[in-house]
């Protein structure tokens, strides 16, 4: 349910869909799920819909073992 409300929300609401991106990769690779490749896909959302003078900040919310992947 979680994952389904994020997606709305960063549909809906655009202006926050950087921390829906993230939040969608941190549950992606929690344990819970644990899904590299959706993980990624949503850490790489993130950065892609930040404004270019915050990528960087964003990349270091990204985990720190999908950072490099970025």
């Amino acid at each position: 349910m979680a994952i389904e409300a994020l997606h709305r929300r960063n549909r809906s609401w655009p202006q926050y869909a950087v921390d829906g991106w993230l939040k969608l990769g941190d549950l992606y690779s929690g344990d819970d799920i644990n899904d590299p490749q959706m993980a990624i896909d949503a850490y790489r959302q993130a950065v892609n819909a930040a404004p270019q003078s915050s990528k960087s900040h964003v990349r270091q919310q990204v985990a720190a073992p999908y950072r490099e992947k970025l």
